[in-house]
């Protein structure tokens, strides 16, 4: 009972005429293009979702560091207002303004190594969260690619069955559709 790929062989392989390269060609289309066609999609598809993670992994950063700056700017802002506030009662007391401005001095460096340190805590966050994300799309694409290595087809299987295929057109091998002859593997 030939089936429908079995006539769609012989039927290529009589139009392009004996051992030529493109009854191979067309053979191996009709064969495995549906399979290939299968395997190019799924390998778009992996590609496009990793591709839009790294862009959403992308803005998120973006955000964060947009949110981190505000934040950063929102706390000058404050500073700077407290600093002109306390400026303006320091010059009404010419005696005090010398405690003032060293107070003041040291309220703004220990607030900037205060803000320094949440920077460098947030960032290490930021950078922590990102390896982990990174890591997590990795893992994601080694099993997607695990996969698909394990759907693919064998070469040596493919080769048993392009030899077999090659010997029948040739008609050099029984047509018994049993395993490909043992030999020393010449075509």
């Amino acid at each position: 009972m030939p089936n429908k790929k079995s006539a769609s062989v012989q039927r290529a392989s009589t139009e392009a005429g004996p051992g030529g390269e493109e009854s191979v060609d067309k053979i191996r289309d009709i064969i495995f293009g549906s399979q290939m066609r299968d395997y190019e999609r799924k390998f778009s598809q992996l590609e496009e979702r990793i591709m839009k993670e790294v862009s959403r992994l992308r803005e998120e950063q973006e955000k964060r560091l947009a949110a981190l700056e505000q934040s950063i700017d929102r706390e000058l802002e404050s500073l700077l207002e407290r600093l002109s506030g306390e400026h303006d009662d320091r010059l009404a007391a010419e005696q005090d303004l010398a405690e003032a401005l060293a107070g003041l001095g040291e309220d703004l460096k220990q607030t900037a190594g205060d803000l320094r340190q949440q920077i460098e805590q947030q960032s290490r966050a930021l950078g922590e969260e990102i390896g982990a994300r990174q890591a997590e799309a990795g893992d994601q694409l080694a099993r997607e690619t695990g996969s698909l290595r394990e759907q693919k087809v064998d070469r040596s299987d493919l080769s048993a069955l392009f030899n077999e295929l090659a010997m029948r057109i040739a008609g050099d091998a029984p047509q018994t559709g049993g395993s490909p002859p043992e030999g020393n593997g010449k075509a």
